[in-house]
């Protein structure tokens, strides 16, 4: 272990294989994923939506609209593909 840590010492840390794996994760198409994760991000949507209500009148569009798309992924991809990317892919 400590060789591989003297080994990349001073490398780049993977945030872009990061950010890919948590959007395959928060859309269903991961091994890893959980409803919990599914209810919170909607959750997070209904208070965002709530809180820009104030500030705009497009927030009814806009959280809505995300709200029906992530539904839409999250359902094709947990009901209809049943399929999840191997861990080789990050």
């Amino acid at each position: 272990m400590c060789n591989f840590m003297d080994q990349t010492l001073g490398d780049g840390y993977n945030w872009r294989g990061v950010c890919v794996l948590f959007f395959h994760i928060l859309i269903g198409n991961h091994h890893n994923f959980v409803w919990r994760l599914a209810a919170d991000f909607m959750l997070l949507l209904a208070v965002l939506w709530a809180g820009a209500r104030f500030f705009t009148p497009q927030a009814d569009y806009i959280f809505g609209a995300a709200a029906a798309v992530y539904l839409v992924v999250l359902t094709v991809n947990r009901v209809f593909v049943k399929k999840s990317l191997p861990i080789e892919n990050f």
